[in-house]
């Protein structure tokens, strides 16, 4: 009892309750106030991401600016010489912009309508490989599909030789695993794209051709179908509607018209002097002298063989029988 009396006198000299109402006091207030700083933690945490993300989204923004900058600047290294007009990248906001066009003589920028369809077609090429070229960059491993589809379509010969460059130059650059495809009605872009490239158990190549009712689809598997030059490619396209039972007799002039007029004037050839030699002919496979009423007029019940015999006359006569049996191996009718 004594010891419990004289440790009561201790804490009442010491003020011990006091001082233990402050402590609990103060560990409350303690707890109370970490709580409220890791809920701010907590605030300030989700704050530093989102800073994080805004800066990596502002990074990459502009880094997309400066490559619309830099892609704007390959496109006129490569116009230059051809065009009198630039592109320039103009950012409205930043990091938000869009092209525009300025004449390098006024250095006044123009209206996008004022160019010409080719000029829009070779910006509009030139930028879609500049934009292939960017996802190499990024290091996107995964195999591509390219689809071209008439690349060559309102564009000058100038322009077609940057456009038959720049797809040689894509088909060179990519494996097996990426595949590209192209589609055209240009037979000197066809060649030049397939010029030693033509392996046929490794490329498909396909021509579609029209009998006049539908489109047939042949596969070229070897150099012997192939189209080597334009010339050849009439020659091909008349053996097409010679051998096709749904072509017309009619369809077979439009090849033939063009196949004289393109040797005829390739040799210095007077072309009514080759025509004038086979009696018929001249009005028949004469480009020029048909008028749009009397084209199935001359045919006059002529059969597909009839037409083709008129035809060989014209070379035989020419003496140059040997140059039409170098392309036409089909058995004449007696």
């Amino acid at each position: 009892m004594l010891r419990h009396d004289l440790i009561d006198q201790y804490l009442k000299e010491g003020k011990y309750f006091e001082k233990k109402n402050i402590k609990d006091k103060c560990e409350a207030d303690y707890k109370t106030i970490k709580e409220q700083l890791d809920a701010k933690s907590d605030t300030i945490n989700k704050k530093k991401k989102s800073i994080l993300d805004l800066e990596k989204e502002i990074n990459e923004l502009t880094a997309k600016t400066k490559s619309e900058s830099k892609l704007a600047e390959d496109i006129n290294n490569l116009l230059k010489l051809y065009v009198n007009f630039s592109l320039e990248h103009y950012a409205e906001r930043e990091n938000q912009g869009f092209y525009r066009v300025k004449c390098n003589k006024t250095l006044e920028y123009r209206n996008v309508t004022e160019l010409s369809t080719g000029e829009k077609n070779i910006i509009a090429f030139l930028y879609f490989l500049g934009k292939i070229e960017e996802t190499d960059a990024s290091r996107d491993i995964l195999p591509k599909l390219i689809v071209f589809d008439d690349p060559m379509t309102s564009n000058d010969d100038t322009m077609q030789y940057l456009i038959i460059e720049g797809i040689n130059n894509l088909i060179k650059k990519y494996n097996d695993d990426s595949k590209i495809v192209i589609m055209t009605h240009n037979t000197h872009f066809y060649i030049n794209i397939t010029y030693n490239r033509c392996k046929y158990d490794k490329n498909l190549f396909i021509r579609l051709l029209s009998n006049g009712e539908t489109i047939c689809i042949k596969k070229i598997t070897n150099q012997e179908d192939d189209i080597k030059t334009s010339y050849k490619a009439l020659w091909l396209d008349l053996k097409f509607l010679y051998s096709n039972d749904k072509a017309s007799e009619y369809m077979l002039l439009n090849p033939i018209r063009r196949i004289i007029e393109t040797y005829t004037n390739f040799n210095c050839i007077d072309k009514n002097d080759f025509l004038n030699s086979v009696p018929g002919t001249q009005k028949l496979f004469n480009v020029n002298s048909h008028s749009i009423d009397d084209l199935e007029a001359d045919l006059s019940g002529k059969s597909k063989d009839e037409i083709m015999n008129l035809m060989r006359s014209c070379f035989e006569h020419a003496n140059i029988l040997s140059h039409f049996n170098k392309f036409w191996d089909y058995k004449e009718i007696e």
